[in-house]
């Protein structure tokens, strides 16, 4: 698969309940970034998805955590670049009392 990236991404708690599944597996062509998955975890699974992934200004939200394999992404992390084999868990913090 020269000059593809396949991504395994991992889904958790909230974003397990919108999405409906445990995990999937998505294959890009060229370079893509976090950023690039994202969009295409959006065009899959809705505006549900996209609500609970996306702040209204387009940066992810602040609930949200993302890990890139076993480290966790802080930030505005849509231009972090993804290798072929990553794996990404994406789930939103929880809180309580």
């Amino acid at each position: 698969m020269d000059g593809q990236v396949r991504v395994t991404i991992h889904f958790y708690n909230l974003v397990r309940d919108v999405v409906g599944q445990k995990s999937e597996e998505i294959t890009f062509p060229g370079q893509p970034t976090v950023g690039t998955l994202l969009g295409a975890l959006e065009t899959r699974h809705g505006q549900r998805f996209s609500a609970l992934v996306r702040a209204p200004g387009g940066e992810p939200n602040a609930h949200i955590r993302l890990f890139l394999n076993d480290e966790v992404l802080i930030g505005d992390f849509r231009e972090r670049p993804l290798r072929d084999g990553d794996a990404v868990a994406l789930f939103s913090a929880v809180s309580g009392g």
